[in-house]
């Protein structure tokens, strides 16, 4: 299994993850102030990401129940299913869950922001920050389910070939079971035809 570990890891090449980040990945921004919403929809589009624009915590999970997203930018205080909730349930359902989930929020304090990471948010953005820490955290979550993801799969093919070497000891021994039951048999038939002889 460590060889194996080493040989990907030696496949790896340096970069390679900004690489593939560099397609359009795909953001939903949720956030009731319109300017706001144009403001980050611009700058993330700036950057090559693919930007879907919500104006509501109901609106953000009807676009999801119907198309995959890979990071997810939510307002705290919005009217409806407010920021909390609407965190809470993304987080609540098994499709979505592991998609990284970042809070905004024009409130500065750290109760608020206890609040947001106890609803299940990955990550809280003050909205008074500039767009460049938006742009860096979005970029770090996205990083970081893309390493989860490649760890997730290759801890699935570990296991996988582990169960396929297990089974294939298993046929081997039994064959070898079988064998031996067999040559046994043939011998005490043998045995009993000399006797009768």
């Amino acid at each position: 299994i460590l060889a194996r570990v080493a040989a990907a890891m030696r496949r790896h090449v340096p970069g390679q993850e900004l690489e593939s980040l560099a397609g359009p990945r795909k953001i939903l921004a949720v956030d009731d102030s319109p300017t706001y919403l144009q403001e980050i929809t611009e700058s993330l589009r700036g950057e090559g990401y693919d930007v879907v624009p919500a104006r509501s915590g109901e609106e953000a999970l009807d676009l999801l129940a119907v198309q995959s997203v890979d990071c997810i930018l939510l307002d705290l205080m919005m009217p409806g299913i407010g920021g909390k909730e609407t965190c809470r349930r993304i987080k609540a359902a098994p499709v979505v869950r592991d998609i990284p989930l970042i809070l905004l929020t024009s409130v500065e304090e750290r109760a608020a922001m206890l609040d947001g990471l106890g609803a299940g948010a990955d990550d809280y953005i003050a909205k008074s920050s500039e767009i460049e820490v938006l742009k860096a955290r979005v970029h770090a979550q996205i990083r970081r389910k893309q390493f989860e993801d490649e760890n997730r799969r290759i801890r699935d093919e570990l296991l996988h070939r582990e169960l396929e070497a297990a089974e294939e000891r298993a046929a081997r021994e039994l064959a070898e079971t079988r064998a031996a039951l067999v040559e046994e048999l043939e011998r005490k038939v043998e045995e009993r035809t000399r006797a009768l002889t």
